[in-house]
């Protein structure tokens, strides 16, 4: 009978502090203590967002060094282009001069055989 009485007393409070408030079932500090913690996880928060900053940071610049680079090679990749456009105009220009002599040429070797 004691052993039931005593169950029935523990499963009671047991259920009595689940119904209690949060504030109720924690255990109370120091109120010194508890700034000390605040301020202790306060400061750890400041250091991983610093940290994540720099990292930010560290990215951003390397990003930028990329893109420079990126840049410079698509600047000069565009000057390559552009001088070959202009030796392919002078070569066009030069193979129709030479199509042009070849042409006249044969004409006149033309004109000598049938002489």
């Amino acid at each position: 009978m004691k052993l039931l009485c005593f169950l029935l007393l523990l499963s009671f409070s047991a259920t009595v502090a689940a119904q209690a408030p949060v504030e109720e079932r924690t255990v109370q500090q120091k109120p010194r203590t508890e700034f000390q913690l605040k301020a202790d996880f306060a400061r750890r928060e400041k250091e991983k967002a610093a940290d994540r900053m720099h990292q930010a940071e560290t990215e951003l610049a390397e990003a930028q060094r990329a893109q420079q680079t990126a840049e410079k090679h698509l600047q000069e990749t565009q000057q390559r282009v552009t001088d070959a456009q202009k030796g392919l105009a002078q070569a066009q220009a030069n193979y129709q001069q030479a199509a042009a002599r070849a042409a006249q040429t044969q004409s006149e070797v033309d004109r000598a055989w049938q002489k």
